[in-house]
């Protein structure tokens, strides 16, 4: 009997830390990366093209989602703000190319088999482009045009991982802060509320925010950038333990939600919406780490 109960303990605690395994560990402040929401014209499109990434299919509460090494990617069908016009001979990955002018302008994976991507996507006709002539990098687009920047990675322990999202804030201070550096301030924010670290990034490529999952890259930019909400990547979420203590806290110190903590909003997990300074739409949620 004892031996019995030992292995079904032994059996619950795999289980629980095979489920949590999904999403890293949280820092000190309780944060993770969760989840990106874009908006899909075509379900079907998607799910070939993310499964071909390296992604595992899935549903959680109905909805279309693909599996990754520390996040999951929801398939929303909707009607995304359409891309704008190529203005530059080479895509730069930054608003000056014309094409995504929201504040993230794009996400990045590095993959371990780089030639093997790069034939995978080309053998089904995916749009590619290179990336400033950079050796073994390049820009993968979506069947919405989401854009993906892919490098090459010997730290990638399956076929993809080491996400990164690259923001752009408008580098104009604000009227009574002539002096404020905004990316540096982008980076203050995001570790205020989410205990980000610093991101060691090369020389003039910006400051950025190192979380559990994701790499949160953050340049200047003098071009007008518009809020995520509408656009294919309508916006990003972080997995935090003890949300509805952790949504409290952000209200007492002044953090308006565009959406309130809920435990109803969403059948599986709980989940609360705001929008950072600089129009990054983010979702917060406690209960995804269960998938």
């Amino acid at each position: 009997m004892k031996r019995t109960l030992l292995l079904l303990t032994l059996m619950t605690l795999t289980f629980s830390m095979g489920a949590k395994a999904q999403l890293e560990e949280p820092n000190e402040a309780g944060v993770t990366m969760g989840q990106v929401s874009l908006l899909v014209t075509d379900v079907d499109a998607n799910l070939k093209f993310w499964t071909l990434l390296g992604g595992t299919p899935m549903k959680i509460d109905g909805v279309d989602v693909m599996k990754f090494p520390s996040l999951f990617i929801f398939l929303v069908p909707g009607k995304p703000v359409p891309q704008g016009a190529r203005l530059t001979k080479e895509f730069c990955a930054c608003p000056a190319d014309g094409y995504e002018m929201s504040t993230l302008n794009h996400m990045g994976f590095n993959v371990r088999d780089f030639p093997k991507f790069r034939a995978d996507f080309t053998r089904i006709g995916a749009h590619m482009e290179d990336l400033h002539n950079a050796k073994e990098r390049t820009l993968l687009f979506s069947p919405d045009g989401v854009m993906l920047e892919i490098a090459p990675s010997r730290n990638v322990m399956g076929k993809v991982g080491e996400m990164h999202f690259h923001t752009f804030v408008n580098d104009t201070p604000p009227i009574n802060r002539d002096h404020q550096v905004v990316g540096w301030e982008s980076f203050l924010w995001y570790h205020r509320i989410f205990g980000t670290a610093l991101m060691r990034v090369q020389q003039g490529s910006g400051v950025g925010d190192d979380l559990p999952g994701v790499k949160l890259r953050i340049s200047e930019t003098r071009l007008p950038i518009v809020p995520t909400r509408g656009h294919a990547i309508d916006h990003i979420g972080f997995e935090v333990s003890h949300l509805e203590a952790f949504c409290k806290k952000l209200e007492a110190d002044g953090i308006k939600f565009d959406e309130p903590y809920s435990t109803t909003r969403h059948k599986s997990f709980a989940s609360a919406m705001m929008t950072d300074p600089w129009g990054t739409s983010i979702e917060l949620t406690e209960g995804l780490y269960k998938f």
